[in-house]
């Protein structure tokens, strides 16, 4: 609410959305309803990138080595790593959610990097939304 309330021109832009996709008529919109507005879902995911709550770090211990090689982006260290199997490795939901390689100016609210020029989802940008975190530790309640 604070993001909307701060920058009316997308609080009109998602008011418009609402009024008309729901009729007059309706006392109470339906959950699928809801569901094919657009604009709205991009408001909420952007929302729950900005806000993302407790930050722990999401472990896991790989069942296989892992080779990262950083080449020309780390020239100050070595060439490369191999991190042993069954090594915990981990990272927060922040680092990928303010990562400006990812979200280009990640601390400004902008629904509209969740869709792409036609107004449909991007869906190239799920993997990167971590609010509910992924995998087998993903929340129950994501479909």
């Amino acid at each position: 609410m604070y993001y909307l309330l701060t920058q009316p021109e997308i609080m009109a832009k998602l008011q418009r959305e609402i009024k008309e996709a729901v009729p007059r008529s309706v006392e109470q919109p339906s959950w699928s309803s809801l569901e094919r507005l657009r604009y709205l879902g991009a408001t909420i995911t952007e929302g729950l990138r900005l806000s993302y709550g407790v930050a722990t770090r999401s472990a896991r211990a790989p069942h296989e080595a892992l080779c990262y090689s950083p080449g020309d982006r780390y020239p100050n260290y070595p060439t490369g790593y191999i991190i042993p199997p069954y090594t915990p490795v981990s990272m927060t939901s922040v680092l990928v959610h303010q990562n400006p390689d990812i979200f280009p100016n990640p601390h400004a609210f902008i629904p509209e990097r969740w869709l792409n020029q036609a107004g449909e989802k991007r869906k190239d940008l799920d993997a990167y939304l971590l609010s509910f975190s992924k995998g087998t530790r993903a929340c129950l309640g994501i479909k």
